[in-house]
């Protein structure tokens, strides 16, 4: 069975998905696990990996678009409905684990006790910090002194620096005059 892509509204993805359960129609959400920092906890949360797009049955799509009122429209290309092999679906669910939850890896640059430096323009740019862990592809959670207490906090991956490598940038050679 080929499938098709239902465009949902923004947002909406969890619910439609739902109503389609409820009303027995076969359908894919995928789903990624993403890690935040909530009130100095770290938890994981389900997030849509392509975003507001849901799987539905080419065969079906229509009657979808018609009976559901979450559904925006339906990916077409050269004004037919966009036709995706069950072979390519199939392959991604393979890979998936139970829920339709992508596994993914990360990688991080640091270990955890590695001493950073946050750079950026943030309110935290230039404080001196410890790496903890990773939180997903592009954050990461470290460790502060805040108000002699050691506070986690959320830090975008492109705002952290090594420590010796911001000590390295920041001494300037003097400049000899001739």
């Amino acid at each position: 069975m080929d499938w098709a892509l239902a465009l949902t509204l923004p947002n909406a993805e969890r619910r439609f998905s739902a109503d389609l359960t409820r009303r027995e129609f076969p359908h894919h959400v995928f789903w990624l696990e993403r890690r935040l920092v909530r009130r100095g906890r770290v938890i994981t949360v389900l997030r849509p990996a392509f975003n507001r797009y849901v799987f539905v049955p080419f065969d079906r799509a229509w009657r979808i678009l018609r009976e559901f009122w979450r559904v925006a429209t339906l990916v077409t290309m050269g004004g037919n409905l966009a036709r995706i092999p069950a072979a390519h679906v199939k392959a991604l669910v393979s890979r998936c684990r139970p829920g339709c939850i992508i596994p993914v890896e990360y990688v991080p640059r640091w270990h955890q006790g590695d001493r950073v430096h946050i750079a950026g323009y943030g309110p935290m740019s230039g404080q001196r910090a410890v790496y903890d862990h990773s939180l997903n592809d592009d954050r990461s959670c470290l460790l502060i002194n805040w108000m002699g207490q050691m506070a986690r906090i959320s830090v975008n991956d492109a705002d952290i620096e090594s420590e010796l490598a911001s000590r390295k940038r920041g001494r300037r050679r003097p400049q000899r005059r001739y």
